[in-house]
C-alpha cells in the first residue's frame, strides 16, 4: 500500500509540476488573385524567440505549394541550389521581406537543377508573381498576400519524460498490488 501512494504521489507532482513549454510560431500564408483564389501557397514554422530577418536554417517546418507540387524543408536543405535561395520573412513585423536575389526583388526561392526544380515568388511594387520550375508553366500572377500567424507551446522533453515517467508508476503500482481472495 505504501509503494502505491508513493507511486500515486510522484504520479500528482509530475502532473501537477509547471510544465516547461518552448514556444513555436505557425504562420499559414497564401498568394491570391483579386478574386480570392490562391495561386499557391503554404506554411512554415520557427521559435518564437528569433526576431528580425529569418532563413531557411531557422524554420522547424516548410511548405509551399504551386499548383501540383509541393515544396518542403527537406527540398530546401537539399543543397545542389542556383544562387536563386531565399527565405525573406522577418519574424518581428510577420511580413515577406523582398531581397536582391540575381538583381530580382525576391521573397522566396529555391532553385536547382539549372532552373528545372524550384520556385520563386517576387512581391514589389513593379510585380507579384510565382513561378514553379518544375511544372514549366511560367509566371502565374496574384494580388496579396495572406498571411495569419498563430503561437503554440510545446511541451519539452523534460515535461514528456514526467508524464510517462508517473503513468509507468502508476501501472507499476497497480500490477504488483496483490489479488484480495474472493469469499
Amino acid at each position: 500500500m505504501n509503494k502505491f501512494l508513493f507511486a500515486l504521489t510522484l504520479a500528482a507532482a509530475a502532473s501537477l509540476a509547471p510544465a516547461a513549454q518552448a514556444a513555436v510560431t505557425i504562420v499559414d500564408y497564401s498568394f491570391d488573385t483579386a478574386g480570392g483564389t490562391s495561386v499557391g501557397g503554404g506554411s512554415f514554422s520557427y521559435d518564437s524567440s528569433l526576431t528580425g530577418a529569418l532563413t531557411f536554417a531557422d524554420l522547424a517546418s516548410f511548405t509551399l505549394t504551386l499548383g501540383s507540387n509541393t515544396y518542403d524543408l527537406s527540398f530546401v536543405n537539399s543543397g545542389n541550389f542556383s544562387p536563386y535561395y531565399l527565405f525573406g520573412f522577418n519574424a518581428d513585423s510577420g511580413t515577406f521581406v523582398s531581397q536582391s536575389v540575381g538583381g530580382f526583388p525576391t521573397i522566396l526561392a529555391g532553385i536547382k537543377n539549372s532552373f528545372t526544380e524550384g520556385f520563386f515568388v517576387r512581391n514589389d511594387a513593379n510585380y507579384t508573381l510565382v513561378r514553379d520550375y518544375a511544372s514549366n508553366a511560367g509566371e502565374i500572377y496574384f494580388d496579396h498576400v495572406s498571411i495569419s500567424m498563430s503561437t503554440g507551446a510545446v511541451p519539452e522533453p523534460a515535461t514528456w519524460a514526467m508524464l510517462i515517467t508517473g503513468f509507468g508508476l502508476v501501472g507499476a503500482a497497480l500490477r504488483r498490488r496483490t489479488a484480495v481472495p474472493a469469499a
